[in-house]
């Protein structure tokens, strides 16, 4: 992996339980990676490209009537959602959380900054579903003018998170007429 160096600047003493002994020698490392190392950290797989800087994100989903992370969506139940700037300061329309169509992205419902209530936090916002959601997939997409700075940002950020929720059973696979 590499080599490890200790070297010592100062005068040096045997006495290493004493404090004064230790900063006397002033002992440092130094580490100097290997050639493969260097080789493998050169790959541009290792350089993270268009990260997100600032907004919101997503860690966890949680639906409150089924207790399950990350899967399912209950009509009428409530969600929580764990993340990092997720609190909606600001005064733009367009904060809030959007309930999208997993495979065309389609808003399906738009739950504006205001119905999310005010138990929500930077890291935690919690919101309920509507009663008439119909069975299939969703993802959810957060839009938020909160950053790392006492003022909210101009515009709104958007997030749209990866993971797949389920409202419903899943359907059950045809199985082939012919064995």
């Amino acid at each position: 992996m590499g080599r490890l160096t200790p070297v010592v600047r100062g005068m040096w003493n045997f006495n290493r339980i004493n404090p004064a002994a230790r900063a006397q020698n002033q002992a440092s490392l130094s580490y100097a990676l290997n050639t493969e190392l260097k080789k493998a950290f050169e790959d541009l797989l290792f350089h993270v490209e268009n990260s997100l800087q600032q907004g919101p994100f997503i860690f966890d989903i949680r639906d409150m009537e089924s207790g399950t992370h990350n899967e399912r969506l209950t009509p009428g139940g409530y969600v929580f959602l764990k993340g990092r700037l997720l609190l909606m300061n600001g005064d733009s329309p367009l904060r809030g959380v959007e309930l999208l169509d997993a495979e065309t992205e389609e808003v399906i419902h738009h739950f504006p900054a205001a119905e999310l209530g005010s138990m929500n936090t930077r890291s935690r916002l919690f919101f309920r579903l509507p009663k008439d959601l119909p069975d299939g997939t969703y993802r959810l997409a957060v839009s938020s003018q909160c950053c790392t700075k006492p003022t909210p940002l101009k515009e709104p950020v958007r997030w749209v998170d990866h993971k797949v929720l389920r409202v419903g059973e899943e359907p059950a696979e045809e199985e082939d007429a012919v064995r």
